[in-house]
């Protein structure tokens, strides 16, 4: 017991220098102990006295828990309370915090919701966005948006840039509180100059589509780079875009795919969408189809629509991947689900010739509703053809009737003249000539063949009075919309006994396939007849079509309908071969022209020229003719 004073002296003297460094719990302990060996220590009873009255300060509480939070939370929370039942906003922002991750206490959102408002009422910045956030998605309390943008407000205009950011969000989208893109803007724009990448990136999108703000590509591009650089996805998509169009920038298709990949490895399904284009067009990197199908088929994973599409389309073509239009129409119908119109278009055709799948019409009257019910024009003219017909639904002429009119407002020429049809027809509506005759004069001005049929119902007396007067002027309209319809007049007025006519073969790959055919002429009695007009007809289709002008040579050779006429012939075989003809037939025909001088100067090297001409297009009776001519030359010389 002798060095007892010394102890206590040299205890003292620590507790005192945790005093002073503001550790007063450590203090607390050491004169604790002093007191238990001489409570009479009045010195350090004082010490003591301060110690506790300093550890009843909410600031020295914080600190106290500030400092113990990663050795013992527990521990930390009692003091955060202590210091936060004393109002203390920093103390009550992280008790808030320690309710809502359950650190040091059972988690309890709605205790957490509790604090964040005692410190937010205080106008602390960071618990008023904490707030906000539960308040706007109903974390612990119930969902109030208006509420979450009031206190966004608040922490915005103190500068917290997340809060600025979700503010923008809300008014962007009307959450809340009205909708304004251009305080959207104002809001987006303060978050993204200090730093916030998100903000950077919507305030880049606002610029490039006009969202509040005029546009400014050259804006958009500033802040889609900014915020592509710190690895936002889609400001690496968007910069991609920039690239690729040159909007706000010069066009560079190598930067677009470079970009587009970043975002692309980091999961972005549009940019995946996209590179896989450039991969199939050969754009920015060499074509490689293969490649095309990979990142066509990530993004369809992620469902991105546009990609399923695609690789349908690949499925079907073959493109990349072996054919295989089952797996085509598998990739289109994920697609159609997801509201693609060209995938649902695809569908349409498929379930309707069963290509791919089973042909079943009602299925592709499904698609062909949901098109139609979205605007499709086209689609509205293929549903009123299925009610009409009674395809894939029951046959129902009123329905037909709506759905064509539909597309006939929209300028779809077929829907007009089988609108007009309908009204001729009294069929799905009253019979009405007058609404009939408007509606097939919209379609016959503007579509060829319609004109046709119309100038065939005055013609034959169907719908109609007979009235060839009215005929022939839709037979002109239609001429003068083609040169095959012209021709095909020209030899009506000339009182031809058959005439040629355009025939659908058939559809490969959507390509239509015609040819032209002799079939009688059923007006050939009736129909009144002009060989002068006839042959303005034949000029007109010989013009624009050089199998045309080829048979107006021979009407010139043979006299037929027109004055023989062997040098117009000439000029005439020589306009068809313009393009070069089918095996060379007129080639081979000018050759001999050329070779026996009718209707042209007699001329063997223009007609070996046209001879070698027939035998390049595969006509086999020209290389004899070059041949012969060849060794009559060399004779002569």
């Amino acid at each position: 017991m002798e060095n007892k004073p010394d102890n206590i002296a040299q205890i003292f003297q620590e507790a005192e220098q945790e005093y002073n460094n503001e550790n007063y719990l450590e203090a607390v302990s050491k004169l604790k102990l002093i007191l238990e060996l001489n409570p009479d220590f009045s010195d350090a009873q004082s010490l003591l006295d301060k110690c506790v009255h300093q550890l009843s300060l909410p600031e020295v509480q914080y600190n106290i828990a500030s400092q113990h939070y990663f050795n013992d939370v527990a521990d930390s929370v009692v003091w955060y309370r202590k210091a936060a039942l004393q109002g203390h906003k920093e103390a009550q922002y992280y008790l808030a915090i320690s309710y809502y991750y359950g650190l040091g206490v059972p988690k309890n959102k709605a205790k957490a919701a509790k604090w964040h408002l005692e410190a937010a009422k205080q106008g602390y910045a960071n618990a008023q966005f904490s707030l906000a956030e539960q308040h706007y998605n109903g974390d612990g309390i119930p969902e109030n948006k208006a509420k979450a943008a009031k206190w966004y407000h608040k922490a915005a205009r103190q500068g917290h840039i997340d809060a600025q950011y979700s503010l923008a969000e809300q008014y962007y989208f009307g959450e809340g509180i009205p909708k304004n893109e251009a305080k959207a803007v104002r809001w987006y724009r303060n978050a993204a100059k200090h730093g916030h990448i998100d903000a950077q990136y919507s305030l880049a999108y606002c610029y490039f589509y006009s969202k509040g703000v005029s546009e400014d590509k050259v804006k958009a591009f500033k802040w889609f780079s900014k915020a592509a650089k710190e690895d936002n996805d889609d400001a690496q998509f968007f910069l991609g875009i920039c690239y690729y169009f040159g909007e706000g920038t010069s066009e560079d298709k190598t930067k677009a795919v470079k970009w587009w990949r970043k975002a692309a490895l980091e999961g972005n399904a549009s940019a995946q969408d996209y590179l896989g284009r450039c991969y199939a067009k050969g754009e920015g990197v060499p074509e490689n189809k293969t490649k095309a199908v990979k990142w066509w088929h990530r993004a369809a994973l992620e469902n991105n629509e546009s990609a399923q599409f695609n690789l349908g389309v690949c499925y079907s073509k073959g493109d990349g991947i072996p054919e295989d239009k089952t797996k085509a129409v598998k990739w289109w119908r994920k697609a159609a689900r997801l509201d693609n119109q060209d995938a649902m278009r695809k569908l349409v055709n498929c379930y309707y010739y069963g290509k791919g799948t089973s042909e079943n019409k009602k299925k592709a009257v499904y698609w062909l509703y949901i098109l139609a019910k979205q605007g499709d024009a086209e689609a509205q003219l293929r549903l009123g053809n299925c009610y009409y017909n009674g395809e894939g639904v029951s046959k129902d002429y009123p329905k037909a009737v709506k759905w064509y009119h539909k597309a006939a407002k929209s300028g779809i020429v077929d829907a007009q003249f089988h609108l007009g049809v309908c009204y001729a027809k009294g069929e799905g509506v009253p019979k009405d000539e007058e609404t009939a005759i408007k509606w097939l004069t919209k379609a016959g001005c503007h579509d060829c063949f319609h004109a046709w049929d119309i100038a065939n119902m005055y013609c034959k007396g169907e719908y109609f009075p007979k009235d060839y007067s009215e005929g022939l002027k839709w037979y002109r309209i239609s001429a003068d919309q083609s040169a095959s319809h012209a021709w095909t007049l020209g030899e009506m007025l000339s009182g031809s006994k058959t005439v040629k006519a355009g025939m659908l073969l058939g559809v490969q790959n959507d390509f239509y396939e015609f040819d032209f055919i002799e079939i009688e002429n059923s007006y050939c009695d009736d129909f009144p007849k002009d060989k002068e007009e006839a042959l303005k007809w034949f000029i007109k289709a010989a013009e624009q079509d050089d199998n045309h002008a080829g048979w107006l040579a021979s009407r010139y050779d043979e006299g037929a309908g027109v004055p023989e006429d062997k040098s117009e012939a000439v000029k005439w075989y020589l306009k068809a071969a313009e393009e070069g003809s089918i095996e060379g037939d007129v080639e081979y025909i000018l050759g001999e022209r050329y070779y026996s001088g009718v209707g042209v100067p007699q001329d063997k090297s223009e007609a070996l020229k046209w001879f070698r001409k027939a035998v390049e297009l595969g006509n086999e009776d020209a290389q004899k003719e070059v041949e012969k001519i060849e060794a009559e030359i060399n004779s002569q010389e």
